[in-house]
């Protein structure tokens, strides 16, 4: 309500609740409005008054304008006397006559030149005078003390004939009210209509929502009277300030001082600042990643944010970013009371591929979800997040060579609302718990929430009598416990506050059923004392329950009756408290907050998939090509698009290996819609082989009596290994020789074979536009995914499986054709490529299986078809590998269109991907009969390599009559394994050496003779994996049983020659020698023998080496190497050392977003001295470890 409010000419007080009356009410003279500053009473009504004045105040008073301004102070006290007395007068009819009595009171006194006082005590003994004289009935009606105002409230009274001398009965009726011309509306409750003016004029209805209150305030004004508004108050005017007189300019100009810039944390050298601004802009300047909220599910109890990303170097971004996150986690923490949250950091990575280009891998690098609760230290929770996201990342280094980080396309972080688990009222224990030999104690505490105190407090007074009971002396105990800030029911995010403030550690599992025990809540605290609490739910309500003894309740579930000690993280048992405790060191670390279950002792893995030995029956090899539509939009700072990819051609063949009658004819198709097309045609080519399958299945062998001994035996599936029943029981055969395989489902003899759909690259390129249309199709999609992008395999039902050839044989399509043609003859050509060979015979042949070339970047539409010339060899550039095409494969290119008559760029299309898709055929067809023959498997059953190799390993081990591969069953040799689990170090110690020796020109036999090396190891990782490993009978060594120092001399004395690989020195060298050559694992000088002039390293993994001979070697890690040597030099990476320069080169590389394919184009900073592994001294090229006692 505002504090002035300006009531306007000829209007009346109409209705107003005294909880709301405004300190100044302002009545104005003139029809114009203006403000009354003697008006100034207060007014204070209790919230029970306005509920109870029901009927209407009906008050006359002259609006004559000439008495406008004697009236109007009249009314002010009418309102002021009626609002208190009010509150002591019982019987809203006595409230209208004792207001009306007052206002002919004042009326006298006015006449007299005299006013009443206003004040509250005045008011009241008016009231008790009032009362007295009429019989008024009044309640709480307040003695006044103040015998001064008494008496002068007497004599006014008895001046106007109004003293309490004689009593009359109050009236029977109440004042008629009359018209009402002016009404206002502030309460439901409470109206005050006026009395109609002397004289009418036309009006009109007003209203004013009053600020702060759902009240609005309606009444009724002249129609040339201006709308009531508040007059806010007038602000107070500051004494003017004395004028300064302006400071003349200096005539001679004073050159700015320049302001100090603080050097990075990292690099002290400030000659570093601007190569480290180059790297990543907001984190120099000072600013932080911003975010915003990307999606949000579940009534918002889902949250997802997208983080800036301000740098491409993790450490950085996930560094700089902290600020955003730990605002983002408190206000959900405040909205949520709990959350769970995880952040993901998508890494796009690259590896070289020799004058290819580059591979492209995505990765999304998370962790598992974090609770955080209320009290809990969000900075802490936050490290241990970017520690997990940071080893993810490493993790993904580590598994294979020459990877590094491109860029950082993506980062989110996603909050998820979390209750806590709450201790309430008591519950009965379940049936399968309430053995009395478990020792626990369920407090009967029914009629509060505080079960989890009085755990506490039978913890600390454990009673062996009746221990259900709460006694007098416990509750004697539970006020001496420090609960202070702790709300009851006891949640698990209190816990932690109960622990420091009680010194104790406690513990908190769950129950299942039966035996299954899981943990819930472990301590981090080091107490003496340690308190175990069951947690015990149902229908929504959960119980604490006290565990006398954490060791005696698991360990009544086993068989054992030696004493055992159970880990609280993992529930493993020790036969020994030392053990236990060796244990638990690292015990939250390897296996963190859950249950683990080690298999049975003597548990072992053997072959099963028998079902692979046999030849998929079908397999379909396909190929998509593209349009590549020129755009140009940015995607990123340094990112920008340029080509948009469309399938609008397939092609695919369907072989039947084990009979070639059932092989299909190849099939292609053209059009924008061809996506929708294949997906069809394919779904066609599965109902067309199921049909030949039923004819190719029926084939039946003969049984010899070892085969019908078996076959009756025979308990489970061959195939899918399930149960066996006598009526569902059939014979298996091989399907080309007829030899008895086992006993198998009926339905299992056509349910499970699948129908694989290969593409070379399918999960870099041809699945996109497949799972767009299966999308679009709502075809059920089953994946096997690398990240949100990229997926390993996927599968139309339970038969079509698509899968990527280049996960078997990762090379491209060219290289692979090369190494099977060899050096093959004519005649050897056809027997090397069949399928190829029945399309193509002679010379036709002979092109096919030779480098073909496409002009992509030239085709950008369906019109390019038409074309009746092969495309000038400007157009066969290459945007992607930044290369044309030698002048070689451009006349080939010629040949085979006039070999083949081609009328237009479409036969030289159709033509092209035809070949493509005969010759993958071919070759993987070849890689099938080859693993076949040598490991009795057929990698079309497999999604990938490593599925494959492992078959082939536990199936040869198998054959050969070896043992079992044995799982370990001790959970301290599994964390054994775990922490001997290492990454490679990569570091640069000192960023430039120059040698000096007498095999230089320039050699100073003054100074030091110094020389530099180069050594690596030959495919370091394979060597490793090809390492023997043990498989069986593990067993713990007496370390005091080694003699290491006996073993290290003995083990490579005179070996030397046996661990090198000296294939790359000259044949003239004494040192030449191809025994080891390219053996994984040997030492070899990546020299050959030459001399170094000169390295410069700029960062690990990123150095040139300058030869003696003049020659330059550059590794310069994900950077492709076409540009490696075209674009930086040696003298480059050396002036990035010392002049601090940087050097960015455009690449070019295809990417999906949301399965949609791009060529982007990214501007990549090559070159940078910025290195985050070692701290750089002042010189430049010296650096110390992070720690180093001499960094300040």
């Amino acid at each position: 309500m505002p504090q002035n409010l300006q009531i306007p000419k000829k209007s009346a007080i109409a209705q107003m609740s005294g909880e709301l009356m405004p300190q100044n009410l302002q009545i104005p003279k003139k029809p114009s409005i203006r403000t009354h500053s003697s008006l100034n009473f207060p007014v204070n009504l209790t919230p029970t008054l306005s509920t109870k004045l029901k009927s209407p105040l009906n008050i006359r008073y002259n609006i004559e304008e000439q008495k406008m301004e004697n009236n109007q102070d009249q009314i002010i006290r009418l309102i002021s006397f009626t609002t208190s007395a009010y509150k002591y007068v019982k019987d809203s009819d006595n409230q209208k006559f004792i207001s009306k009595k007052f206002s002919d009171v004042q009326e006298k006194l006015a006449q007299k030149g005299k006013t009443f006082p206003d004040n509250q005590i005045s008011n009241i003994h008016l009231v008790r005078e009032l009362s007295r004289k009429y019989n008024i009935e009044t309640k709480n009606l307040p003695q006044s003390k103040d015998s001064s105002q008494e008496k002068l409230v007497g004599k006014l009274l008895g001046e106007v004939g109004e003293k309490s001398s004689a009593k009359t009965p109050p009236p029977s009726k109440s004042v008629s009210p009359g018209k009402v011309k002016t009404q206002m509306k502030l309460a439901p409750s409470f109206t005050i209509p006026p009395f109609t003016p002397k004289r009418e004029q036309p009006t009109r209805r007003e209203s004013y929502k009053i600020p702060s209150s759902k009240l609005t305030l309606e009444y009724m004004l002249p129609e040339k009277v201006k709308p009531v508004r508040p007059v806010p108050k007038p602000r107070t005017k500051l004494p003017p300030q004395p004028r300064e007189r302006p400071i003349p300019k200096p005539r001679t100009k004073i050159p700015p001082q320049p302001t100090p810039e603080e050097p990075p944390k990292l690099l002290p050298n400030t000659r570093f600042v601007k190569e480290l601004e180059d790297i990543v802009e907001p984190f120099s300047t000072g600013k932080r990643p911003t975010y915003k909220k990307t999606s949000h599910s579940f009534s918002n109890l889902i949250k997802r944010y997208k983080i800036q990303i301000v740098s491409n170097d993790p450490h950085i971004q996930l560094s700089s970013s902290l600020p955003s996150l730990a605002e983002i986690l408190t206000k959900n923490l405040i909205i949520m009371g709990g959350v769970k949250y995880h952040i993901n950091l998508d890494v796009e990575f690259i590896k070289p591929k020799g004058w290819e280009g580059y591979e492209l891998a995505e990765y999304g690098a998370n962790h598992v979800a974090i609770t955080l609760l209320q009290g809990s230290n969000i900075e802490e929770s936050l490290q241990e997040a970017i520690a997990l996201v940071q080893q993810r990342i490493d993790g993904f280094i580590a598994r294979g060579s020459g990877w590094s980080i491109a860029q950082l396309p993506s980062m989110n972080i996603v909050v998820n609302t979390y209750a806590p688990l709450e201790g309430s009222s008591y519950l009965d224990l379940p049936k399968s718990l309430q053995t009395p030999q478990l020792g626990l104690r369920n407090i009967f505490n029914k009629g509060d929430n505080e079960c989890f105190r009085w755990s506490h407090v039978r913890f600390l007074r454990p009673m062996t009598r009746d221990p259900k009971r709460i006694t007098k002396e416990d509750k004697e105990v539970a006020k001496s416990l420090n609960y202070d800030g702790v709300s009851f029911p006891v949640s698990i995010d209190q816990i932690p506050r109960i622990e420091s403030q009680n010194n104790l550690n406690i513990n908190v599992i769950g129950h299942k059923s039966g035996k299954v025990f899981y943990p819930i809540s472990v301590s981090k605290n080091t107490f003496k004392d340690t308190m175990t609490l069951l947690l015990i739910s149902k229908d929504e309500r959960n119980h604490y329950v006290l565990v006398k003894d954490f060791n005696k309740l698991l360990h009544s579930y086993t068989k054992d009756n030696h004493k055992k000690h159970f880990c609280i993280s993992c529930f493993q048992n020790f036969r020994s408290e030392e053990h236990l405790q060796k244990h638990l060191k690292d015990c939250l670390v390897i296996n963190g907050k859950q249950a683990v279950r080690m298999p049975v002792e003597g548990t072992t893995v053997d072959f099963k998939n028998h079902k692979n030995q046999l030849f998929a029956p079908f397999v379909i090899y396909s190929d998509f090509e593209c349009i590549l539509s020129p755009v140009e939009y940015k995607s990123g700072n340094h990112t920008k698009v340029i080509q948009r990819h469309k399938a609008v051609k397939y092609g695919y063949k369907r072989i039947c290996k084990e009979n070639e009658h059932l092989s299909g004819e190849y099939k292609t198709y053209t059009g924008e819609d061809a996506c929708k097309k294949f997906v069809s045609a394919i779904r066609a080519e599965q109902k067309e082989c199921n049909k030949l399958a039923k004819q190719f299945f029926n084939q039946k062998g003969e049984m010899d009596e070892d085969s019908i001994m078996h076959f009756r035996q025979q308990k489970s599936c061959h195939i899918c290994s399930k149960d066996l029943s006598t009526n569902n029981k059939v014979a298996y055969f091989h399907r080309i020789n007829s030899n008895y395989l086992g006993a198998i489902h009926k339905s299992c003899q056509t349910k499970f074979f699948k129908i694989p759909v290969v593409f070379h690259n399918l999960r870099g390129y041809d699945s996109h536009p497949i799972i767009l249309e299966s999308c679009e199709q709502k075809i059920d999609l089953t994946v096997i995914a690398t990240n949100l992008q990229k997926y390993l395999s996927f599968s139309f039902g339970n038969q079509l499986v698509f899968i990527d050839s280049l996960q078997f044989m990762s090379t491209s399509l060219e290289k692979l054709v090369s190494n099977l043609k060899g050096q093959a003859s004519d005649e050897e050509l056809a027997l090397k490529f069949p399928i190829t060979s029945k399309r193509f015979q002679g010379e036709s042949l002979k092109l096919m299986t030779q480098k073909g070339v496409f002009p992509y970047d030239h085709f950008t539409s369906l019109e390019t078809t038409k074309e009746t010339q092969l495309p000038s060899k400007d157009a066969f550039f290459s945007t992607l590998y930044d290369t044309s095409v030698s002048d070689k494969d451009y006349q080939r290119a010629q040949t085979v269109r006039s070999h083949f008559n081609m009328s237009s760029f479409d036969d030289y299309l159709n033509l092209y991907q035809e070949t493509d898709v005969l010759l993958l055929a071919d070759v993987f067809e070849n890689f099938r009969s080859t693993c076949h023959a040598t490991y009795k498997l057929d990698p079309a059953n497999y999604i990938s390599n490593p599925s494959l190799t492992w078959d082939a390993m536990l199936k040869d081990k198998q054959e050969r009559g070896g043992a079992a591969i044995e799982l370990l069953s001790d959970i301290e040799m599994h964390n054994f394994f775990e922490k001997g689990t290492r990454g490679g170090v990569a570091q640069i110690s000192r960023k430039f050496a120059k040698t000096n020796n007498k095999f230089k020109s320039n050699f100073d036999p003054k100074e030091k003779s110094t020389f530099c090396k180069y050594w690596d190891v030959n495919n370091l990782y394979g060597g490793c994996m090809s390492q023997p490993l043990p498989y069986g009978n593990f067993q713990w060594e007496d370390p005091d049983t080694i003699d290491y120092k006996q073993f290290l001399e003995d083990s490579h004395r005179g070996k030397l020659h046996d661990c090198w690989d000296n294939s790359n020195y000259d044949k003239d060298s004494p040192y030449f020698s191809n025994k080891n050559k390219k053996v994984p694992g040997k030492m070899k000088d990546e020299m050959g023998g030459q001399q170094i002039e000169e390295i410069s390293a700029n960062k690990p993994k990123s150095y040139a080496i300058l030869k003696s001979s003049g020659k330059e070697e550059k590794k310069l890690k994900g950077i492709p190497r076409c540009a490696k040597d075209r674009v930086i030099s040696y003298a480059d990476v050396k002036d990035c050392i010392f002049k601090g320069t940087t050097k960015r080169i455009t690449c070019h590389t295809i990417r999906s977003v949301n399965h949609n394919l791009r060529t982007i184009s990214q501007d990549k900073l090559a070159l940078s001295n910025y290195d985050t592994k070692r701290y750089v001294l002042d010189d430049g090229i010296t650096s110390l470890p992070y720690g180093h006692y001499k960094i300040q």
